[in-house]
């Protein structure tokens, strides 16, 4: 017998890795598809509770991850983020951990996109500095945005747990 989810859910992120294969637009899905898509049955799901701050974050987190250099592997591209109800620009150039910008939350209630926060990144490479260089610079802009809201984010069990270093420097309020 099939449940209804009874709790809110803002958006959902996961990292691509955790999907192993498509299902076709045009075909009926079936349990068999799904556990051909996601065929990691010990990954569950889980829930956790993030400030808006802490989102732009772990979106940070998770592109900067994904787009590391390795020698034999171009991308980690079984990080980078698959999300819903989330949108973002991205910005490769960009110094480490500040590749995202104007960060938006879908609100279905209101049905329309909600500002996290804009210009959300350091940008000037030649003036950061140090530990300056990583991080995350709320501007002037951003400051009547949302990033004290409360969010609650869908994920697997995976990221929760700290795969792909999505959740570095992240507490989540709340994880389940």
């Amino acid at each position: 017998q099939r449940q209804q989810a009874s709790r809110r859910v803002d958006v959902s992120i996961m990292n691509a890795g955790a999907a192993r294969n498509e299902i076709p637009a045009d075909s009926p899905v079936t349990p068999e598809d799904i556990y051909t898509v996601l065929p990691f049955r010990d990954n569950t799901v889980s829930y956790l509770e993030l400030t808006g701050e802490d989102l732009i974050k772990v979106i940070n987190n998770a592109v900067e991850y994904a787009s590391r250099e390795v020698p034999l592997n171009p991308l980690y591209a079984g990080a980078y983020p698959y999300a819903y109800g989330l949108r973002y620009d991205v910005d490769l150039s960009l110094v480490e951990k500040g590749k995202v910008s104007n960060v938006q939350v879908y609100n279905e209630g209101l049905n329309e996109w909600i500002v996290l926060a804009e210009n959300t990144t350091t940008t000037d490479s030649s003036t950061a500095t140090g530990d300056n260089a990583n991080t995350i610079t709320r501007t002037a802009a951003a400051a009547n945005y949302n990033y004290n809201t409360t969010y609650v984010v869908v994920t697997n069990s995976f990221i929760a747990t700290g795969g792909d270093s999505y959740l570095d420097g992240v507490e989540p309020l709340s994880v389940e």
